[in-house]
């Protein structure tokens, strides 16, 4: 019993070390492609007002919840938007339940369709 649990926490802390690792080298890419300044100039070009900002945010997230994990989606997304904020003087509380809740929100959407799916097989089969 000892024995298998040295194991997960030792799979455990790997994983965790290659995610930090990965969100660490995708950051020192960030700073040495000037994505968040990059990104602020194409929403500026788009968009001035913060009333439209807010919602291409928000798709953006969505978008990012479908295609990653919620909590890996918010660290890599963050720096880029927090510079969106400041540029904008969008207040932090806005962005942080935007960075928050959509990707949530796709990852209940996903879960309540695999779930339905499911039922929906069992329930064929019966």
């Amino acid at each position: 019993m000892m024995k298998k649990c040295k194991e997960a926490f030792k799979d455990a802390g790997t994983t965790a070390t290659m995610v930090m690792f990965m969100i660490m080298i995708l950051s020192w890419l960030y700073i040495l492609l000037d994505l968040p300044n990059k990104m602020v100039n194409m929403i500026s070009g788009m968009a001035d007002s913060k009333i439209v900002i807010l919602p291409m945010v928000n798709l953006f997230m969505v978008i990012i919840g479908m295609l990653m994990d919620d909590n890996s989606g918010t660290l890599l997304c963050g720096p880029i938007l927090l510079s969106l904020v400041v540029s904008h003087a969008i207040s932090l509380m806005q962005i942080v339940s935007l960075l928050c809740f959509p990707s949530k929100l796709t990852h209940i959407i996903s879960v309540k369709r695999r779930l339905t799916f499911s039922i929906e097989t069992s329930i064929a089969f019966l």
